[in-house]
């Protein structure tokens, strides 16, 4: 970062405009909630012009977040103030602290300015003597990132009228778009390689909580629901504030307790429709049901 800083001053010092050719990603990978497997989670795009993307991966099982793509503005006193920033330096981590987790989330910043590219990661949040000048940036990405209200795409899935008769589970799963382009998913019983598409029941028994008396952890099963694959469409193509219902009646190998979410995996990188192609993976969790 600190050769970045030094560009910025030679930039200024030529009488240019350190916005023109300025670009950054801001990016974070965790752990996913079920699989414990690790993946992007949340995608920051930024351009000199003030134009800013947010593309979200999963939802982390919170259907209030759904996965999706959404835009918005930057005012150029802010990208002013964040290069300005970035020209006094000090951004690199310090070192030392104590070692974080592998499971705790990691971030990276990508910064692109005149053929110049920059990037620092950090994993969790070490415990340093020295101040992190990374932190001095951390205003400038949540608040871009909290700007980005416009939805492009949204992808949300609801259990309609779900019912168990001993072992047998039937439900409509609608997946919804709240956006104001189409989506392009894959069908949940497309074939793919190494199960990269999974739809799964998650299930539980709902507990009643009491004043005073914290609950027990929930005991979660999961059943994969193995869907028909004859005739089936690869893609399915939602447009700006559709969906698309899909029927499920299976016959699970066990009885399950009446509370439980669906959850819809995407474990390869698929083609997202409208726009450019772009890569994509993540999951998407229907509100939890009670019987």
């Amino acid at each position: 970062m600190e050769r970045l800083a030094a560009k910025i001053r030679e930039i200024r010092q030529a009488g240019r405009d350190p916005l023109l050719g300025f670009s950054l990603v801001h990016s974070t990978v965790a752990d996913d909630f079920i699989s414990n497997v690790e993946e992007t989670r949340d995608i920051l795009h930024v351009e000199g012009n003030g134009t800013v993307t947010r593309l979200r991966t999963n939802d982390r099982g919170e259907p209030r977040t759904p996965p999706g793509k959404w835009s918005g503005t930057i005012a150029r006193s802010d990208l002013e103030a964040f290069v300005r920033r970035l020209e006094a330096g000090g951004i690199d981590l310090p070192a030392g602290g104590v070692p974080p987790l592998p499971s705790e989330p990691y971030e990276r910043l990508q910064v692109k300015l005149d053929g110049i590219e920059a990037e620092i990661g950090r994993r969790g949040l070490p415990q340093t003597p020295k101040p992190c000048g990374f932190d001095d940036l951390r205003p400038f990405l949540d608040r871009w990132a909290a700007g980005c209200k416009n939805a492009l795409w949204s992808l949300a899935m609801e259990t309609i009228d779900p019912r168990i008769d001993g072992k047998r589970f039937t439900a409509t799963l609608r997946f919804s778009n709240h956006g104001t382009q189409a989506v392009k998913i894959p069908h949940p019983a497309s074939p793919t390689k190494d199960d990269a598409i999974q739809l799964a029941l998650s299930h539980y028994v709902p507990q009643v909580v009491k004043p005073g008396i914290t609950p027990l952890p929930l005991e979660v099963g999961t059943h994969t629901l193995e869907l028909e694959r004859k005739n089936q469409v690869e893609w399915i193509t939602i447009g700006p504030d559709g969906w698309w219902d899909l029927a499920i009646d299976q016959e699970l190998s066990s009885p399950v307790p009446p509370g439980g979410m669906v959850f819809f995996r995407f474990r390869t990188h698929l083609p997202i429709s409208n726009g450019k192609p772009e890569s994509f993976q993540g999951s998407v969790t229907s509100e939890a049901y009670r019987l």
